[in-house]
């Protein structure tokens, strides 16, 4: 080969003539004409096209041109999450264009997913974990794996917390056999089809204790330890509006004391009927003491817890109880002696 060009386009890169080099633009030739590129660029892509010549200077027809495509390597791609509803909305991201997608579930290819994004119901794949894998014709990129939202945290993300509870503050001591209104008032803003239940409970030494659940979708659920108080009446449903609700507990007594909560709950069903808890919210009632049903309500026409709440405190208490105590026997030795003579007129002469 008595001459041998190379071009890029139009610009000769390469020219040797008779074994001598004289044009060379950093090239490499192997001993039967190849060309050898290295370390290429964006600006080497394009149409190569190559010239021989024997001695004879006659072209030789049988070389071919090559187009040069230079494609950058692909980056790393990032899976975002979105819920929508019951539903997962997967988006695998790249700032590339013309790469092609592949997503994989635990570890799998899933082989008809072949889009930048995949969609899948919360609860069946609860516990799997997604990646998409990037390429084009030089390279690949995996992302990270990720793991599937539940359904409740999918729900929370599109459904605003707009639940408020609000409980009406009770007597601090209730007098025993008298009956006590537990008034609480729950409202969320309807900006999806969601349900509201509310929960009545105490809290004791030996732990805290559900009374009953109610919900006008849902029914009524009762505690282990207060379905028969239920069923015999005396813990009941009140009339209340839309937003209010009420239990009343009929009768107390010394083992109704406790701390009285008020539980709000937002909640919906899902396609199968199964309960769903999105928003919750529990705020307290206050502690109540059961007074014996003997104990003085009022002192000089005040309420006695008026003066103890005062700064009397126990000392004032101790005082209020011994005076009380007093005055009841003295009434009673006033009596003794009618008693006496009336006994003494039944006596025959």
């Amino acid at each position: 080969m008595e001459k041998l060009k190379w071009k890029l386009e139009n610009e000769v890169i390469f020219y040797r003539i008779s074994g001598k080099i004289a044009i060379n633009k950093s090239c490499d030739i192997t001993a039967n004409g190849s060309l050898i590129l290295k370390n290429l660029k964006k600006s080497d892509a394009g149409q190569y096209i190559p010239e021989v010549y024997d001695q004879n200077g006659r072209y030789n027809r049988h070389t071919t041109q090559k187009l040069l495509c230079i494609l950058d390597p692909v980056m790393k791609p990032t899976v975002t999450i979105e819920c929508f509803e019951e539903n997962v909305n997967f988006t695998c991201t790249v700032d590339q264009q013309g790469v092609s997608y592949q997503w994989y579930q635990n570890d799998e290819p899933l082989t008809k997913e072949k889009d930048f994004s995949l969609i899948k119901t919360a609860k069946e794949v609860k516990s799997d974990s997604f990646f998409c894998k990037v390429s084009n014709q030089v390279s690949f990129e995996n992302s990270e794996s990720v793991l599937i939202p539940s359904t409740e945290t999918c729900l929370k993300s599109i459904i605003p917390n707009t639940l408020k509870v609000l409980p009406e503050a009770l007597p601090p001591v209730v007098l025993e056999g008298s009956d006590i209104t537990l008034s609480c008032n729950v409202t969320r803003e309807l900006t999806h089809p969601t349900n509201l239940s509310i929960t009545w409970l105490v809290k004791k030494e030996g732990g805290k204790e559900e009374i009953l659940t109610f919900s006008p979708q849902g029914g009524v659920i009762t505690g282990t330890k207060f379905a028969h108080h239920y069923k015999n009446g005396s813990i009941r449903l009140a009339p209340s509006s839309n937003e209010v609700f009420k239990l009343v507990i009929s009768k107390v007594t010394k083992s109704d004391e406790g701390i009285y909560e008020c539980n709000g709950n937002e909640w919906l069903y899902d396609s199968r009927w199964k309960k769903i808890k999105i928003w919750e919210s529990t705020k307290e009632f206050g502690n109540v003491t059961i007074t014996p049903a003997g104990f003085p309500k009022e002192l000089f026409g005040i309420s006695i817890w008026v003066f103890i709440g005062g700064g009397g405190g126990i000392v004032l208490l101790i005082i209020i109880i011994i005076t009380v105590c007093c005055i009841r026997a003295r009434r009673q030795k006033h009596r003794r002696p009618s008693a006496a003579i009336k006994n003494l007129h039944d006596i025959p002469l």
